[in-house]
């Protein structure tokens, strides 16, 4: 071979050798590419699962046209957030008197058998309520007329959540204790509950008391949700008012500012009585010495989230929190 063409010959080979080597780069490029939405699929399962910690606070739904701020206190074992909300929201009675009731101090005075009062229906109804299961919360039924809100559109209606958000608040079975009056209804326990005024004794007897289960989105928080997930923690279990709550309310001899705390209702009633119901106030003080028709009582309630709801923006902490819209 002529130097000429062993030139020709080299160069030729190291041209290929070139073109060999890009052609692996190009490869290597595509295969890392089509990698990447797999590895990005895993991340955003795993953000999924794990969008939120006990203690976070969350922005979600709207009451009053003010966005409502929830504190998470517990993920069960699917991965649910229970929320439960940092304020009184609005003042309401618990339910209200009238001849639908059956006992003579439940028209007097309004019924402490929770899954047909006045609040559960209205905190779990997406519009306004033309049909009462008891008797409506009027003028008429609730004392001194106060706080009435039988023409109120329900708590989930359009203008406090959005379709996207009320898909992620999911349906639960929850446990309610029973009253005296109501124990044909129980479906477990093996005593009266022992009434109490103290959180921390009140608990210590809640496993054995007479309980049925109810299915709801949106509940009052109960003695043991209050106990094990709010005061266990180190968490405040008093709430204050929303500045709205105070606007809204017509118990104008309540004087209560933002500053104040505000007692608001437990799903739990009182099981000698029946028509009074758990209220908490301060860091261990019960109280259950208000007929259910008393309008001075706040609303903080609680929810379980879809265990995949994330978040759209925030740090989770109180002063950025977690905001969810439903979109992504």
């Amino acid at each position: 071979m002529t130097k000429s063409r062993k030139a020709v010959f080299i160069g030729f080979l190291l041209i290929m050798i070139l073109l060999c080597i890009r052609v692996s780069m190009y490869n290597s490029i595509i295969d890392k590419r089509n990698l990447e939405p797999d590895l990005n699929s895993s991340k955003a399962s795993n953000h999924l699962k794990n969008s939120f910690k006990i203690g976070d606070y969350i922005l979600f739904g709207k009451y009053n046209n003010k966005r409502i701020l929830w504190r998470v206190i517990n993920i069960d074992e699917a991965g649910s957030p229970l929320l439960f909300m940092e304020n009184v929201i609005t003042i309401k009675s618990y339910d209200s008197g009238g001849t639908v009731h059956k006992y003579s101090d439940r028209v007097k005075f309004g019924s402490n058998y929770w899954e047909n009062s006045n609040i559960h229906q209205w905190l779990n109804a997406e519009n306004q309520i033309s049909q009462w299961i008891q008797n409506p919360p009027s003028n008429e039924n609730v004392f001194e007329s106060s706080n009435s809100y039988d023409k109120e559109p329900g708590f989930l209606c359009d203008n406090n959540f959005s379709l996207e958000e009320k898909k992620l608040i999911i349906t639960k079975i929850n446990r309610v204790l029973l009253s005296k009056i109501d124990m044909g209804m129980k479906m477990g326990g093996n005593r009266l509950f022992n009434n109490v005024r103290n959180l921390e004794t009140a608990y210590q007897n809640y496993d054995e008391a007479y309980y049925m289960e109810v299915s709801d989105k949106v509940r009052l928080i109960s003695i043991k949700e209050l106990y094990e997930y709010v005061y266990k923690r180190g968490y405040n279990t008093f709430r204050k008012p929303t500045k709205q709550a105070l606007e809204q309310n017509t118990e104008k001899g309540m004087n209560l500012t933002t500053n104040d705390y505000c007692a608001y209702w437990l799903r739990d009633p009182d099981a000698e009585s029946s028509y009074q119901a758990y209220t908490a106030y301060l860091e261990l003080e019960l109280s259950c010495h208000y007929g259910t028709y008393f309008g001075r009582q706040g609303i903080a309630a609680c929810l379980n989230l879809d265990e995949n709801t994330v978040a759209s923006s925030g740090a989770g902490d109180y002063n950025n929190p977690y905001l969810i819209t439903g979109k992504v």
